[in-house]
């Protein structure tokens, strides 16, 4: 991004200090999470006030349309094709993040601050989601001896905690066949044992043979959107196993202002797709009965196009 376009006032940058204001964190604990893997130049380009009207009103006709197609718990194939593509990447050409980007990390328009913004990186997201993982897991993972992804779909939380915590067991979860070979790969090209298993959180099939006990950290990222609001069977399941923490980077739709335009447009999306919704009241009652504590609950005020998958949750039975 150039001087010239930094002077005007419609782009913008996330920076590490940015970043940290949204992550609650000092900029000293970033920097840490960060080191050596510095965040790249997240330049972005606001919506002109001239923009607008043509831009929300093609979103609205958008959603319009999306509402005659069925809702995510529909087309559960959507997601054995999709981590099977990268399964053929990772198998041409070899680990890496890059490989394992899933193809949906692609918008050069996103969400940011209740509007929208523009970037020429297709990577943006990516990079975004990455920071925040180290930023969560240097903060939350420290003392657990395992880490269990329920949902991990192509498998890069593992890769991320593989290189930062060489120490501690890691346990890939997903229903899609495709994404346990991703992880046994994922592990060849560490140099460690990933242990990988199919369990499916909408009927919870496979859920006794997934390690969970009090000293494994459970995280969901983008995962437990799927469950619509069939989330019970898998909170009594953690809540029986009790781990150490779990820690989720969900889309909640409570998090969501219904007054603000955009985010009524993400909220209409959100339930046409039958993602998510009613876990973080459900989570405020148990801390309320003394069953839990909340240990961090924030929005980040990002995301793709049509949501925000970015709402931070972390929690701990009590």
């Amino acid at each position: 991004m150039t001087q010239e376009q930094l002077n005007d006032d419609v782009y913008g940058l996330i920076d590490e200090a940015n970043f940290a204001r949204r992550l609650g964190q000092s900029a000293e604990d970033v920097s840490a999470a960060l080191a050596g893997y510095p965040l790249p130049a997240l330049g972005y380009r606001r919506l002109r006030e001239t923009e607008k009207p043509g831009f929300y009103q093609g979103m609205i006709d958008r959603l319009r349309v999306m509402q005659l197609t069925q809702g995510v718990q529909s087309n559960p194939d959507n997601w054995q094709g999709e981590w099977a593509k990268v399964l053929d990447r990772v198998r041409r050409d070899g680990v890496s993040l890059e490989s394992l980007r899933p193809d949906y990390y692609n918008f050069e328009s996103l969400r940011l601050d209740q509007d929208y913004v523009f970037s020429d990186d297709p990577a943006f997201e990516q990079h975004f989601y990455l920071a925040v993982l180290r930023c969560l897991f240097a903060r939350y993972v420290p003392g657990a001896a395992r880490v269990t992804d329920l949902g991990c779909g192509a498998g890069a939380s593992l890769y991320l905690l593989a290189e930062m915590f060489p120490e501690i067991e890691l346990c890939g979860c997903d229903w899609a066949e495709p994404s346990q070979e991703i992880v046994a790969l994922i592990g060849a090209a560490v140099g460690r044992s990933i242990e990988a298993r199919n369990i499916n959180m909408n009927t919870m099939a496979g859920w006794g043979n997934v390690p969970i006990d009090g000293e494994t950290a459970v995280t969901t990222l983008h995962a437990m959107e799927q469950l619509g609001k069939n989330f019970e069977p898998l909170l009594d399941g953690l809540m029986a196993r009790r781990p150490q923490i779990v820690i989720h980077l969900e889309p909640l739709a409570e998090l969501y202002d219904p007054e603000n335009l955009a985010d009524k447009i993400a909220l209409t999306y959100h339930r046409q797709r039958e993602y998510l919704e009613g876990y973080l009241p459900r989570l405020h009652g148990l801390q309320a009965a003394g069953e839990i504590e909340i240990l961090e609950e924030r929005r980040l005020f990002f995301g793709s196009l049509w949501h925000e998958a970015y709402g931070v949750l972390v929690w701990r039975p009590l």
